[in-house]
C-alpha cells in the first residue's frame, strides 16, 4: 500500500533535505536542505513555519542536523571538500520570530584521514560531546564559545551521556569503552569490550550501559560508574543498532546479517524475533525505534527498502511495507509515536503512525525527476559508446554521461535503489540490479531508446560477475543465501547455487580459465568455491570474519580476499584452490584494485584513508608490502567522501560517485614509486552542470596546443610535399627517358 501524499506549501521553493530531526513534541521538523539552509515544517499543519533560514557560518557542504535534547538549539554540520574539514554552527529557534538565532561556531581543522564522527549532547541541551576521527573527543559548548579537547581510545564510533555528565564512548578501533567524568582530574577509565564494537544504549531501567559488537556478535553490559563488565549477552550476526523499553528494560537489537532482533531481559535471558529482513550493515544497517506507551517496535530496512512493526504484546509483525524510494535516515518521536523517514533523494519524508499504522509521504521539495543524481553509486564505462553509465540509489534511473562532455545526456529508468551496474562489453548489455525490489534490469546499449528486460531474483541481490566467455551471469542474493544463475543470451533464470542459510553471499569473481567462481560469505566467514561447468558448490575455504571483497586477477594467476574483522588479506591458490599466503591489516581492509601497467595491488581500508600497495614476487609468487599511506581518491571511497570509482583507459579519465550528488572526473597517472595518483579536472553535479578546474583548463589549453602545432606541422608538410613534387617534375621534364631496364 502506497502512503497518502500531503505537498508542503511553496514546496518547490526548497532544494531538497539533506537531514531531518523531530522536536521533542512531534509538532516541528528541521530539515536541514542541500543548499545549506534550514526550514522548519509544522506536520500537524502541512506547512512551513520558515524556510531557507542561512546560518552565517556555514560554507561548505551540508552534513548533518542535530537537535539538543531539550530541543530549543539546533546544530550544523557541513563538510568543507576544499580544505577538508568539517565546521559546526549552533542555532537557537525562536518561537516568536519563527526564526533561527545563531550562536557559537566551531571549526575542526586537518584531514579526517581516519574515524568518523559521533555525537551525544548533555541532558540540560547546553554541551555537545563528539567523537572525531582517530582519538579525539570534543566537548563543545552551545551556550558560549567554549570547547576542550581530550584523548580516548581509537576510533570512537557511538556516545552516550549519563545523567552526572559522563561520556560513555565506543571505540571501535581499540575494542575499548572510554568512561569520561565531567571532571575529568579523576581520570579516564578504558574497559576492554568485544570485536569492533559499534553502538551504544543507556538503559534508565537497569543503570547500565549496552555496547554492540560486529565483530564477536554479542551485546556488552557495563555500569558506567563503576566500569565493570556485569555480562556478557550473545544475539544474531552483525548487531548495530539498540532501542528498550522504558518501562520494562527490555533491551532490543538489531542483527543486520541474521535478519532478527534479540530482546534481551533485565536479567539477560533472551528471546529472537524472526523479521527474514536482513541488511548491510556497512553501509545500509536496521534501524530501530521502540513505541513504550504502545509495546511496538518500529524496524526500518534501508538495504531492503522497507519498514516493519512488531508489536511485541501479540508478538507478530502487523505492518511491513515498501518505502517507495529508498530510505536515507529515520527519527522517531516519542511524544507522538511517529517514524519520520527522510528518502535519499530528499524530496520527501514518510510519516508513520505507529497507533494507526497510517503511512504519508509529505512532498517537501522539487521532483527527482529534474536531476540527473540522487545519492550516485556504481559506474560502468562503455569507452566504444563514449559513455558513462552512473547509478543512483536515491532514484529509480541510471544516469548517461558523455565522455567527452562530462555532461549527462539521458536518464534510463529502471528499479529502486539500483545498487551495481555491470557491462558486457560483447554483448552491450548493461546488468543494472535492485536489492530492494530483488530485480535484475537487462538494457540494451545499442539502441538509443535503451529498451530492457526486468528479471525476478531472489532475496536482496546485491553483488554479481559476468563469465563472457560463456555469456552466463552470476548474482549472488545476500538474504536468501543462494547464486542466481542467468543465461546472458537468452536473459532468463537458468539455475540456482545454494550456499549455507544465513551466509550473507556479496561479492564475486571468476576464474575464466578454470572456470572456478568465487564468492565471499560476509555472514559465513567463509569463501564458496562454484563449479560454473556443473553450477554446483565444491568447496568452502574458511578466511576469517567477514570476508568482503574478492577478486581474482588474472595477471598474477591470484585470488585475493580482504577479511574486515580479522583484519587481513588472504591470498588463495587457484590451482590448489587453497590459501597460499595471510597477510595481516593495520586496519580493516575493504576493496580491491589493480593497476595493470605496474602490477600493483591496492588494498584500501575501511573508516580510514589509507591504502596498502602490494607487489607480487616473481619467483615465489608472495606478496609484499611495497608502499602505505594516504592515498586521495582510491583511499576514499568509504563514503569519505567517494563510493565507487571507475576507470576509462580510453581518456585515461576516472570517474568518482559521491556522497554530495556529484560525480567528479579525474586524470589518473604515476607519482613517485609509480604510485596511482589523480587530479581533480571536472565536477558534475546534480543539476547537469559541470564545473571545469584550471587542472582540465591548462590540459584543454595543452591539448589545443598540441592540436594546433599538429595543424601547423601539417600545413607545413603539405608544404613540403608540394615543393618537392613540383622539384621532382621539373627534374622529370628535363631528363631523358628511362630506359624499360632500368
Amino acid at each position: 500500500m502506497a502512503p497518502m501524499v500531503s505537498h508542503a506549501q511553496d514546496a518547490l521553493s526548497i532544494p531538497g533535505a539533506q537531514d531531518i530531526a523531530v522536536s521533542t513534541d512531534g509538532t516541528l521538523l528541521y530539515i536541514l536542505n542541500k543548499d545549506g539552509t534550514v526550514s522548519g515544517y509544522n506536520i500537524r499543519e502541512d506547512s512551513f513555519v520558515f524556510k531557507g533560514e542561512k546560518i552565517p557560518e556555514l560554507r561548505g557542504v551540508p552534513y548533518q542536523i542535530l537537535l539538543s535534547s531539550t530541543g530549543d538549539r539546533i546544530v550544523v554540520l557541513e563538510y568543507d571538500p576544499d580544505n577538508r574539514m568539517f565546521r559546526l554552527s549552533v542555532a537557537v529557534y525562536n518561537a516568536g520570530t519563527k526564526s533561527l538565532e545563531g550562536g557559537p561556531a566551531y571549526t575542526f581543522n586537518g584531514r579526517l584521514e581516519s574515524g568518523r564522527l559521533s555525537f551525544a549532547f548533555s541532558p540540560d541541551g547546553t554541551t555537545l560531546y563528539m567523537g572525531y576521527g582517530a582519538d579525539s573527543l570534543f566537548r563543545l559548548s552551545l551556550t558560549e564559545q567554549q570547547q576542550a579537547q581530550l584523548r580516548i581510545g581509537a576510533l570512537p564510533t557511538a556516545l552516550a551521556v549519563t545523567a552526572d555528565h559522563t561520556v560513555v564512548s565506543v571505540n571501535e578501533g581499540a575494542g575499548t569503552v572510554s568512561i569520561v567524568p565531567d571532571d575529568t582530574s579523576a581520570g579516564i577509565k578504558e574497559v576492554a569490550v568485544g570485536l569492533s564494537p559499534t553502538d551504544i544504549l543507556l538503559n534508565n531501567v537497569t543503570g547500565y550501559a549496552y555496547i554492540s559488537h560486529t565483530g564477536s556478535d554479542d551485546v556488552y553490559v557495563i555500569d558506567p560508574n563503576t566500569g565493570s563488565v556485569v555480562s556478557i549477552v550473545s544475539v544474531g550476526a552483525d548487531p548495530t543498532d539498540l532501542a528498550y523499553d522504558e518501562q520494562t528494560g527490555d533491551v532490543f537489537v538489531a542483527n543486520n546479517a541474521s535478519g532478527t532482533i534479540t530482546v534481551i531481559a533485565p536479567n539477560f535471558t533472551t528471546t529472537t524475533i524472526d523479521i527474514n529482513s536482513p541488511a548491510y550493515f556497512e553501509t545500509a544497517p536496521i534501524q530501530i525505534a521502540y513505541a513504550t506507551n504502545l509495546k511496538r517496535l518500529f524496524i526500518l530496512n534501508r538495504t531492503e527498502g522497507k519498514y516493519i512493526v512488531y508489536d511485541t504484546t501479540a508478538n507478530k509483525i502487523i505492518d511491513r511495507r515498501d518505502v517507495v524510494m529508498s530510505a536515507k535516515s529515520l527519527v522517531f518521536s516519542d511524544t507522538t509515536s511517529e517514524a519520520y523517514i527522510l528518502t535519499w533523494q530528499g524530496e520527501e519524508i514518510i510519516v508513520v503512525d505507529v497507533t494507526s499504522l497510517e503511512a504519508r509521504s509529505i512532498r517537501i521539495a522539487q521532483n527527482t525527476s529534474e536531476v540527473f543524481f540522487s545519492s550516485p553509486q556504481s559506474i560502468v564505462i562503455d569507452s566504444p559508446g563514449n559513455r558513462v553509465f552512473v547509478s543512483n540509489i536515491g532514484a529509480n534511473f541510471i544516469t548517461v554521461l558523455d565522455a567527452t562532455t562530462f555532461k549527462p545526456i539521458e536518464k534510463i529508468p529502471s528499479g529502486r535503489a539500483i545498487q551495481n551496474l555491470f557491462l558486457n562489453k560483447k554483448t552491450q548489455k548493461l546488468y543494472a540490479v535492485s536489492p530492494a525490489d530483488s530485480t535484475l534490469a537487462v538494457i540494451d546499449i545499442t539502441n538509443d531508446t535503451y529498451p530492457q528486460k526486468t528479471l525476478q531474483l531472489a532475496q536482496q541481490p546485491r553483488g554479481g560477475v559476468i563469465f563472457e566467455e560463456q555469456n552466463i551471469l552470476y548474482y549472488s542474493n545476500a538474504a536468501a543465501g543462494k547464486i542466481t544463475v542467468i543465461d546472458g543470451a537468452t536473459d532468463t533464470v537458468v539455475g540456482t547455487v545454494d550456499v549455507p542459510d544465513g551466509s550473507y553471499p556479496l561479492v564475486n569473481t571468476i576464474d575464466e580459465r578454470r572456470g572456478m567462481l568465487y564468492t565471499a560469505l560476509y555472514a559465513g566467514g567463509v569463501v564458496a568455491v562454484i563449479d560454473t561447468a556443473t553450477q554446483k558448490l565444491v568447496s568452502t575455504i574458511p578466511v576469517g570474519e567477514n570476508p568482503i571483497w574478492v577478486r581474482y586477477i588474472s595477471e598474477l594467476d591470484r585470488i585475493l580476499v580482504t577479511v574486515e574483522r580479522g583484519e587481513k588479506v588472504i591470498v588463495i591458490n587457484p590451482d590448489t584452490r587453497k590459501i597460499a599466503q595471510e597477510i595481516p591489516i593495520d586496519g580493516k581492509p575493504y576493496r580491491i584494485f589493480f593497476d595493470p601497467s605496474t602490477e600493483f595491488v591496492y588494498i584500501n581500508h575501511r573508516g580510514e584513508e589509507v591504502v596498502d600497495v602490494f607487489i607480487q614476487d616473481e619467483s615465489s609468487g608472495e606478496f609484499t608490502l611495497a608502499w602505505s599511506g594516504v592515498l586521495p581518491f582510491w583511499g576514499e571511497t568509504d563514503r569519505r567522501p567517494y563510493n565507487m570509482i571507475a576507470y576509462d583507459p580510453k581518456t585515461l579519465y576516472g570517474y568518482l560517485t559521491t556522497r554530495n550528488d556529484t560525480v567528479e572526473v579525474i586524470t589518473i597517472g604515476h607519482g613517485e614509486n609509480g604510485i596511482l595518483e589523480g587530479e581533480i579536472i571536472a565536477t558534475v553535479d546534480a543539476s547537469g552542470e559541470v564545473a571545469y578546474t584550471d587542472a582540465s583548463r591548462e590540459e584543454a589549453g595543452a591539448n589545443r596546443f598540441l592540436a594546433w602545432n599538429l595543424f601547423l606541422g601539417i600545413l607545413v608538410l603539405v608544404a613540403l610535399g608540394a615543393i618537392g613534387a613540383h622539384h621532382w617534375m621539373r627534374r622529370r621534364e628535363s631528363s631523358e627517358p628511362a630506359s624499360p631496364h632500368q
